[in-house]
């Protein structure tokens, strides 16, 4: 049984609101996404999370826009020689879509508007590329490129619409298991607290109107 200990410290208060913001995994996806946004620029490009399961209606929803740049996160394989410290490769997956009339557009990009040039497919890996391989996030790890394929949301896309994924992954990245293990107890108190406003606010009955 865990004994209540008495209210944390600021320092306490902090390491227990960044793992439940997603601790280790919730940075360096916070980081990649913004290192993303410094090289395609939101103006033009719409930034997205990629649900870890997607169907094919949400991904028509998800491709609505023009030119996307989307992330989400897949695993975190451990190691197998894993022993007192959980350690393994954190992966995640990236989606690059352009949309042309062409198919020789879609890979290399074309001339719009007045007179900017907008990359394709090939374009795009590449500065995708060189934005992340090789980045280091700090205290957590280095980026690494390890796949990039067209293919694997080709059946799924709209008429002129392209798609090229890349898998992002770092790798020995370690959880800081006594930090997790030090702020249980706010874990437990958070649970206490919203039990105790769900049973404050009671049970809210729906009628629905036949028509």
């Amino acid at each position: 049984m865990l004994v209540m200990n008495p209210a944390p410290d600021a320092t306490e208060i902090q390491a227990f609101q960044a793992i439940i913001s997603g601790g280790v995994t919730g940075a360096a996806f916070q980081a990649i996404q913004a290192q993303l946004k410094a090289f395609f620029d939101p103006a033009w490009f719409f930034h997205a999370v990629i649900p870890a399961k997607v169907s094919q209606a949400t991904w028509k929803d998800i491709t609505r826009t023009k030119n996307l740049i989307g992330l989400g996160w897949s695993h975190w394989s451990p190691e197998s020689d894993n022993a007192g410290t959980f350690r393994g490769t954190l992966s995640f997956p990236l989606i690059l879509m352009v949309s042309f009339d062409k198919p020789e557009q879609r890979y290399l990009g074309a001339q719009i508007g007045s007179g900017a040039y907008l990359p394709g497919m090939m374009g795009l890996q590449e500065y995708a590329i060189a934005a992340l391989h090789g980045f280091t996030i700090e205290d957590i790890g280095t980026c690494r490129v390890t796949q990039v394929s067209s293919t694997e949301l080709a059946d799924w896309n709209q008429d002129g619409k392209a798609t090229v994924v890349l898998e992002i992954t770092i790798p020995d990245v370690a959880l800081d298991l006594p930090t997790v293990t030090a702020t249980l107890n706010d874990f437990l108190r958070l649970q206490e607290q919203l039990i105790s406003d769900q049973t404050d606010l009671g049970t809210t009955t729906i009628t629905v109107r036949e028509e």
